[in-house]
């Protein structure tokens, strides 16, 4: 989730968080996240679009092995941001 938020924080990213509603997560784990891991996360973003007034984002994390970039699991996240009625 920090790896999101500094995505859907970012100003030139335009998506109020203070209005989020988490409306799906789901997680696709390759392997087990052992203790001592030294992992990193890419965020992509997947679709963004506005469905009533609502901004809806899904964001896809890529978490990988810190070494050898072996994958471990893959995030998928849709987030809406309430439109103000």
């Amino acid at each position: 989730m920090h790896a999101e938020k500094q995505v859907v924080d970012d100003p030139g990213f335009g998506f109020d968080f203070s209005r989020v509603v988490h409306r799906d997560q789901r997680f696709e784990s390759v392997r087990p996240v052992r203790s001592g891991d030294r992992l990193t996360v890419t965020v992509e973003v997947v679709a963004a679009d506005t469905v009533d007034g609502n901004d809806v984002v899904t964001l896809r994390g890529h978490i990988r092995e810190a070494d050898g970039g072996a994958p471990v699991c893959v995030t998928t996240s849709t987030l809406v941001s309430r439109g103000e009625r």
